[in-house]
């Protein structure tokens, strides 16, 4: 098990596992514009990753906290 320590560690985590969101985030051009501009389906499915990646143990609470895409 990996475990994460930095919130980009997690983003290109997150990229690796939904490489067809990160398709359409750059097809769209707001794959590096900040959480406000991804589709409620990418936000929703990261902010699903960070939950499962803090309960498995692989991230701490307070990274789990402040983590965005």
């Amino acid at each position: 098990m990996h475990t994460y320590t930095t919130q980009s560690e997690i983003r290109e985590a997150f990229w690796n596992e939904y490489p067809d969101l990160e398709r359409e985030a750059r097809r769209r051009k707001t794959l590096s514009k900040g959480h406000n501009a991804q589709t409620t389906t990418c936000r929703t499915f990261f902010c699903n990753f960070v939950n499962l990646l803090f309960e498995s143990g692989q991230i701490s609470e307070k990274l789990a906290d402040k983590a965005t895409l």
